[in-house]
């Protein structure tokens, strides 16, 4: 953002606090803090510049220092106070010009670049009327773990512009998640994050994914916080990823880009999937200018991309044994997305001081051939997907007296989703899913397409003050952040799923195996899941205080103290209070300049971070737009067990025959006609709450050395640990709640609360080093790392509450293999990003080393608890579920080690600009997801066959005990493996 003009020849004076103009002030300030009960903060989207100007060795005050560039409007000045600081606090990134002059002194001009979110450093001696000046990298000078990524430099990486690959470049930052388009920063959920673009959040409500609300060339730079991170922030125990958009200037400019790409361009994976012969576009444009040359700017862009992506489905495994049948194809298919953005912004400075930024982004896409994930059969299972996107915001900076300045703003994100089946019917409109093949999907798409969409908004009042002397930068704000979520959860457009005992395949048709449930729930079973109250908006907020104090001391020391308050009061879409809870949240750092002269730096830090009430905790127990599960027998005669003879549709339409007809259908709720051991959620007689719920927060220690490589680059390291507390669980005890629902069925109710009875432990080290002339760039990003624990209160839905074997089930469940420590999923030892640049003339070449170490995973299986000889009896539960068993130790498995060489070329000439990208250059094709690895265990849970075994005494023996599915730990299909050899043009031009 831009910052206020301010009128030539009026300065900052130094701060007096006996001065006419410190009581003036210090109403300025007691003002604002009392309006901090009506307004609110927001996401830093500024950075700073700092420094001392002394001669001989001793402070000089009364020097002034003027700030001029492209990206101010206007120019702003300042004098040293007595002890020769200056400090520019909320200045728009980018580069400046830093003039000193003073009495008695000649006046020079040196150049500096202010980071996102970050303190660039300026010092100048004047000797005998000869001056010497240190810029001090950000990185160093911030006590911050923080890395910034200008889109200048990203631009000529082999990489993807966008701010998810920008972040993913960062150490301490991995895509280790179950979920897309989130990461997993320090250790983190990959869900609890925050992510802004011009401070506004742009995370969507439930997975907490980044949601793109910005054309790529209208990027400015992106900066990650991964540890030791203001009070300014919160609502995460993750990290903080900030990025920034352009906004015009006094001279017009712009730019044009056709990004291309091909599916046939890329390699084949070992999986061979077919590639098509389709050139894919994504067009871009930005332009940007004065209206009113440093008094009102505009910019402007847009982005059309329809492009079509290689995708796979799964194959049915082979049969060998009674009905013996081959192998399906993997069909090839490609989902085609079409998705326009666009930005408009105005920026403007009305009087001198003030500015005002109105903003809005908008997306519209679809997609064909969307899936609902990725383990699908067939083709029947793909649907058509509808995602509108928006943002507004408007913004206001203003400069009161000499120390004080203001920050507010407003935002309201809104976000729709619609996908799924067009039918309701029965059959056509009925998911399908293959027991022996972890749930394969087939026959309808998930969800309905035909049903209302879902809906996912958030709203920001926001203020911040900054106070500031000679050694005091004071900051302080409060924030109040709304999200709404509005559900209509309906998971099949027939509101049924069956389970099917297993898939085959003959002849290019697909024929369920469908046989009668048996009495350990396994064999076939139909789920109902009927929406039975009208979907209505959740709310959930967040107020939040904090203040953060930063103050020298001499010449070496860096201290601050900080804190923050956070209030949350989650209510569901029924009226129910589920959360009503703060928490203080201290952050403490020193910084120790090791020489006095800023080029050497170490720095410790303490924090606490809380998070937010998670969407999918707090609306658990809703009716409204909440869907139930139920899962009823079935009871009828075998379907193709003996020989393939009914085709899908046709055994679909007679085991609904049976179960609507014989059975009595969903209205026969007898203990006959229900699933043993099934699924029995309800809506609103599942879970509760007792009042009690907090937010989960992790403690934070971090330890960092810093040094100037030069005047041409920088090293720093980092040690950070993390340790998470208050986790999200379900309480199933003899004391808590047992209910009968409407449809007469017995239910055991969780108690949804936390627990300290789990681990979830990070110990990183984050090394980042740049270099730069001329003619190269050069960098390493490296990240070491451990994530320990039994906390996998994450799906790829987003979070989820534990089940914790000493409050879930415990007489049953709480055996030493059931939730044992160990190698959380995303765990990973070393993960290295090295780059090189060179450029020659109009030419440049970039050349990205990639290294990523296995990641972890385990093998685990689902175990009856109640059947094998001197299992506990019930001590009165309505039911009780399976449990799990690790076969394996937690995270004693890994997937390969993924290398990956990627070149960029790019040559100019004058305004027009080509490049090409070449991924992976040497095509190597190691496995690096384990979730697309088959993992599915056969036990007597669902398994006739196989016998049962006492978790606590027995080691079991393959076989016997537990069998594993014909595909285990194969991959599934081509998104197992690294990307193949990719290549990847743009064309464009720039002025």
């Amino acid at each position: 953002m831009r910052r206020p003009r301010l009128n030539r020849g009026v300065l900052h004076r130094p701060f007096a606090f006996g001065s006419r103009a410190a009581q003036d002030d210090r109403r300025h300030l007691l003002l604002f803090l009392l309006l901090f009960c009506a307004l609110p903060l927001f996401a830093q989207t500024t950075a700073s510049l700092t420094g001392t100007v002394s001669s001989g060795g001793a402070p000089l005050a009364n020097v002034t220092v003027t700030v001029t560039s492209a990206s101010l409007q206007g120019e702003r000045a300042a004098e040293t106070a007595h002890n020769g600081a200056y400090l520019f606090p909320a200045l728009p990134p980018g580069e400046y010009r830093v003039r000193f002059a003073g009495p008695g002194l000649p006046e020079v001009q040196r150049s500096a670049r202010l980071e996102l979110a970050q303190t660039t450093r300026v010092d100048v001696a004047f000797e005998t009327m000869e001056m010497t000046a240190a810029q001090v990298a950000p990185a160093i000078e911030s006590q911050h773990v923080a890395t910034t990524l200008l889109l200048e430099a990203i631009e000529k990486l082999p990489i993807q512009r966008n701010q998810l690959a920008t972040a993913q470049l960062a150490p301490g930052v991995s895509s280790n998640t179950l979920a897309n388009g989130v990461v997993q920063i320090s250790g983190g959920p990959g869900y609890d994050n925050l992510v802004t673009v011009n401070g506004v959040v742009v995370n969507e409500n439930t997975r907490g994914q980044m949601r793109p609300m910005y054309v790529e060339d209208a990027i400015d730079e992106t900066t990650v916080l991964t540890g030791a991170i203001s009070a300014e922030y919160g609502r995460f125990t993750g990290g903080v990823v900030s990025t920034i958009t352009k906004q015009g200037g006094n001279d017009l400019s712009g730019s044009l880009r056709d990004s291309l790409s091909n599916p046939s361009w890329s390699a084949q994976s070992p999986a061979n999937e077919e590639r098509e012969d389709h050139l894919n576009h994504v067009f871009e444009a930005t332009l940007g200018g004065p209206i009113l040359r440093d008094r009102l700017w505009f910019f402007t862009a847009g982005r059309w991309a329809k492009n079509d992506t290689a995708r796979q489905t799964i194959a049915i495994p082979a049969v060998t044994g009674n009905v013996p049948s081959p192998a399906s194809p993997q069909l090839s298919y490609s989902e085609s997305n079409d998705q326009k953005r666009y930005e408009g912004k105005l920026t403007a400075s009305p009087v001198p001081n003030h500015t005002l930024v109105g903003s809005y982004f908008g997306i519209d896409t679809t997609t064909e051939n969307s899936r609902f994930t990725n383990n699908v059969y067939d083709v029947a299972s793909l649907t058509e997907r509808d995602d509108p996107d928006s943002l507004a915001a408007l913004r206001w900076d203003g400069i009161f007296g000499a120390r004080m300045l203001v920050e507010a703003q407003l935002s309201r994100r809104e976000m729709s989703l619609s996908s799924g089946a067009l039918s309701t019917d029965l059959v056509a409109g009925t998911v399908v899913l293959d027991r022996a093949n972890q749930n394969a999907r087939f026959n309808s798409p998930s969800l309905c397409g035909v049903c209302d969409p879902e809906e996912r908004n958030n709203d920001d009042v926001l203020l911040k003050v900054n106070y500031f002397t000679g050694g005091h930068q004071l900051v302080a704000g409060l924030d109040r952040f709304t999200e709404r979520h509005r559900l209509d959860d309906r998971q099949s457009g027939s509101d049924f799923s069956v389970f099917v005992t297993r898939a085959q395949y003959k002849d290019g048709v697909i024929y369920p195996v469908i046989t009668p449930t048996n009495q350990n729930g396994g064999g076939t079973f139909i789920r109902w899941n009927p929406v039975s109250v009208a979907a209505r908006e959740n709310e959930l907020r967040t107020d939040s205080l904090f203040v953060n104090d930063t103050w020298t001391l001499g010449d070496r020391w860096n201290i601050t103290l900080g804190a923050r308050y956070d209030r949350n009061h989650a209510e569901d879409a029924d009226g129910v209070v589920t959360s009503d809870d703060a928490r203080f949240s201290p952050r403490l750092g020193v910084q120790y300049d090791l020489r006095g002269n800023g080029r050497q730096r170490v720095s410790a830090s303490y924090g606490e971070y809380a998070s937010r009430v998670a969407d999918a905790i707090a609306s658990s127990n809703q009716t409204a737009g909440s869907s139930a599960a139920i899962d009823f027998a079935y009871r009828g005669p075998a379907i193709n067990q003996n020989a393939l003879t009914v085709p899908l549709a046709q055994a679909l339409e007679m085991l609904f025959a049976y179960f609507n007809g014989t059975q009595g259908g969903t209205a026969n709720t007898s203990a006959q006609n229900l699933r043993p051991n099934g699924t029995r959620d309800v809506p609103g007689y599942s879970t509760y709450f007792d009042g009690t719920l907090s937010t989960p927060h992790v403690r934070e220690a971090t330890l960092g050395y810093g040094m100037d490589i030069g005047r041409r680059g920088f090293l720093r390291v980092d040690l950070v640990a993390r340790d998470w507390r208050d986790f999200y669980a379900l309480e199933v005890t003899r004391s808590t709640r047992r209910t009968t629902t409407p449809l007469g069925i017995p239910v055991d109710l969780a108690l949804v609360r936390n627990t300290d009875d789990l681990e979830r432990t990070y110990r990183g080290v984050h090394l980042q080093g740049r270099w730069s002339a001329s003619r190269v760039d050069a960098g390493v990003f490296y990240t070491w790392s451990k994530l320990r624990g039994n906390d996998e209160g994450e799906t790829a839905n987003g979070p989820a509450a534990n089940l914790v074997p000493s409050i879930y089930y415990p007489e049953l469940m709480d055996y030493e293999r059931n939730n044992p420590v160990g190698y959380l999923r995303g765990d990973q030892r070393h993960r290295v990003r090295a780059w090189a640049g060179l450029t020659v003339g109009n030419f440049d070449a970039s050349l990205l080393q990639t290294f990523d170490s296995g990641q972890a995973y385990s093998i685990t299986a689902p175990i009856n608890v109640t059947r094998y000889a001197g299992a506990p009896a019930n001590p009165g539960y309505a039911s009780i579920p399976n449990g799990r068993y690790f076969l394996s130790g937690r995270g004693a498995l890994r997937t390969d080690d993924v290398t990956s060489t990627n070149l960029a070329l790019r040559y100019r000439y004058r305004f027009l600009f080509a490049q090409a990208d070449v991924l992976n250059v040497f095509n190597e094709n190691a496995i690096a997801d384990p979730q697309r690895l088959g993992s599915g265990v056969n036990t007597a849970a669902n398994s006739t066959t196989l016998q049962p075994f006492d978790p606590r005494t027995t080691r079991p023996v393959e076989g016997t005990h537990y069998q594993f599915a014909a595909n285990f730990g194969q991959p599934l299909n081509n998104l197992a493996y690294q990307t193949p050899r990719t290549v990847r043009v743009s064309l464009g031009a720039r002025f």
